[in-house]
């Protein structure tokens, strides 16, 4: 998922710097109008409710290290949308 990420911040003309190990609590910093925002990339999460009917969710707030945003990816229609709780200050727009 960190690539169709890395793909769209770029199209919206943000610099992108992943992190090229496996571990750590950031997946790549977006730069964004000089402003460099520390950004942990996740799947959505399939929940299922009655009938067979289900939705997908944002990843739990607490699966995230503290300072840092998280960047959601709907796994079917590969929406990128920011974490509700976990949006960086400005750029509450940015993937819209």
């Amino acid at each position: 998922m960190e690539h169709i990420v890395i793909t769209e911040a770029l199209r919206r003309g943000a610099e992108v710097f992943p992190n090229s190990s496996c571990t750590g609590s950031v997946d790549l910093i977006i730069k964004i109008n000089g402003q460099s925002i520390d950004c942990d990339v996740k799947s959505m999460t399939q929940r299922n409710l009655s009938r067979g009917l289900s939705y997908y969710s944002h990843t739990p707030k607490g699966k995230t290290a503290e300072g840092v945003c998280c960047i959601s990816v709907h796994p079917e229609t590969l929406s990128i949308s920011w974490h509700p709780s976990l949006t960086p200050e400005g750029f509450e727009t940015f993937w819209d």
